[in-house]
């Protein structure tokens, strides 16, 4: 064959082969394309649902309150939503297309967290008006009560207006409620859910015939707890405690040792810190300051002959924490400068934000706090704004300018004193915990039987607790003691099993028996980010574009 016939094969073979290679590469970069398009999308999206929580718990001042926090974040994870429904290109997109490629999402805080999962709710009946029907309104037209109270409605007309009836008392025998509508303020008035039955309603929402909806919703705020068992730290078999941990080295204490409960909570230091206080200057001034009631009379300190300085000596029994806040409002109304000296050889000196991030810092034995009633301005001080009306003295401009400097000096008096309180009531916590569970070890942590078999059933996921360290012995605020790496265990294992929990509840909602929704493994790069801040994790499967 001929040099040039040969070339022809070659190139009728190559040719081929060579466009659907080119095919196969241009869709693998195509889908990576793709892929990288998604991730810029939805950590967008989170990002914006953490702006969002920032800039409402910041501007409200009820944030902390359970229900508050709850509506915050619920709000939180609906900016989520909205803003990937945007980015994707979805006009008027729903919350539920959305829901249907995340299922599952964790909005980790301070001291606990929220789970998002998709759960199943009955369907209310509701009249023309959208609102629901009860069985006392008037669209409830045929009911019938047994003499077990269970309410089987057989009747409703949606159309017709809701009158209020109250001919019922709670006098009223089953029988005669038969034809009587519910009401007054002490009786139950039960809602009627929609069943599968066009002719049939109920009051059960339990019914295995109520129809029912899927519906993301936050579940119960979760806290970052553990149970320990105090038998082999010096209690009986039964005594246990739960600690609740937060992101830094606040913890709370609940449970009972030796008939003995407690419930206490505070800031942790490292076992080496001392804490000292002095004062000096000032001028007594006639304020009673308010005992605690809780006290026994025979443990309670007279706080009227009771200075500041008593707390050098004496630390474990001194007061409570409110006491202690007292004292020192009531040194600072005296006009009184206060030290406190901490002493540790292990203290961290911060220059800047940038000194945070290095690895090496500058470490003192011995820092001293002080408050000096020099820097401070007393609310006598503050600028009087209608000393500026009408252009006054500079007019709006330069009372600004006065209330922002009165502010910021206040401020800093306020972050001396504050800073003062945190000490003496961390030393005296600190102290309280080693005193009475200083021998904990992380062996001591139990489950309940349910944690137990998941925790058999996925043992990748979940960390070790069977080593003897003790948990609050070391350098509490070390980044690696034992007491932070226990805490993020514990953080970790938290999440994770209740997280595995809400997959599998989802997968028996969704696909019954057949488990086709995997929960990824996180990796310990996003443990750390999800440990450290508040954080926003959402899982998404089959995500696509309307």
């Amino acid at each position: 064959m001929k040099l040039q016939g040969m070339t022809i094969v070659y190139v009728l073979i190559i040719l081929p082969i060579f466009f659907v290679v080119s095919i196969v590469i241009s869709t693998q970069i195509q889908i990576i394309n793709a892929r990288m398009n998604y991730d810029k999308k939805v950590l967008g999206a989170a990002q914006d649902a953490i702006k969002s929580f920032e800039l409402n718990t910041a501007n409200e001042e009820f944030s902390k309150v359970s229900d508050v926090l709850r509506s915050i974040v619920e709000a939180s994870v609906n900016v989520f939503k909205d803003s990937l429904g945007t980015k994707l290109g979805m006009s008027n997109v729903s919350k539920q297309y959305i829901d249907t490629f995340f299922p599952l999402g964790v909005f980790t805080l301070y001291d606990g967290y929220y789970i998002s999962s998709p759960t199943k709710e009955p369907l209310t009946l509701n009249n023309s008006k959208g609102s629901a029907i009860h069985i006392d309104d008037d669209e409830a037209t045929d009911y019938s009560v047994d003499n077990d109270l269970n309410v089987n409605v057989n009747k409703v007309d949606i159309t017709k207006k809701s009158d209020t009836n109250t001919n019922i008392t709670q006098s009223t025998s089953p029988i005669q409620k038969q034809n009587l509508k519910f009401s007054g303020t002490n009786t139950y008035k039960p809602i009627i859910f929609e069943t599968n039955n066009g002719n049939r309603y109920t009051t059960n929402a339990y019914d295995q015939d109520v129809k029912k909806r899927t519906r993301h919703v936050l579940k119960n705020y979760i806290p970052y707890s553990a149970k320990y068992s105090l038998a082999s730290s010096g209690g009986n078999n039964d005594d246990y405690i739960f600690v609740n941990y937060t992101i830094d080295n606040y913890i709370s204490i609940y449970g009972k040792k030796s008939n003995f409960t407690y419930n206490k909570a505070g800031y942790l230091l490292d076992k080496d810190t001392t804490v000292s206080i002095s004062t000096t200057g000032g001028n007594p001034v006639n304020n009673s300051v308010k005992k605690d009631p809780n006290i026994l009379e025979n443990k309670r300190m007279d706080l009227e002959k009771t200075s500041l300085e008593d707390f050098n000596g004496s630390e474990k029994n001194f007061g409570t924490d409110k006491q202690i806040e007292e004292l020192v409002d009531r040194a600072r109304e005296q006009g009184k400068t206060i030290t406190l000296t901490v002493t540790n050889d292990k203290i961290a000196r911060y220059n800047s934000d940038e000194d945070v991030q290095k690895k090496e810092i500058e470490k003192a034995s011995k820092i001293d706090i002080v408050y000096d009633p020099k820097d401070d301005k007393t609310t006598i001080a503050k600028p009087n704004k209608s000393l500026y009306a009408n252009g006054a003295n500079g007019g709006d401009e330069a009372y600004l300018n006065e209330l922002n400097k009165y502010n910021a000096e206040r401020a800093y008096a306020d972050q001396q004193i504050n800073a003062i309180k945190y000490y003496l009531k961390a030393y005296r916590f600190s102290n309280w915990v080693r005193e009475n569970f200083g021998n904990l070890k992380e062996s001591d942590k139990v489950n309940d039987d349910e944690a137990k078999k998941i925790r058999e059933k996925y043992p990748v996921v979940f960390e070790d607790f069977k080593n003897d360290n003790k948990i609050f012995s070391d350098n509490i605020l070390e980044a690696d003691s034992t007491f932070n790496d226990h805490k993020r265990k514990v953080i970790k294992d938290n999440i994770q099993y209740n997280l595995i929990v809400a997959a599998i509840n989802y997968n028996m909602q969704k696909f019954g028996d057949t488990s086709e929704f995997k929960l990824p493994q996180i990796l310990d790069t996003d443990w750390d980010k999800i440990i450290n801040s508040v954080s926003f994790v959402v899982f998404a499967e089959g995500l696509r574009s309307k």
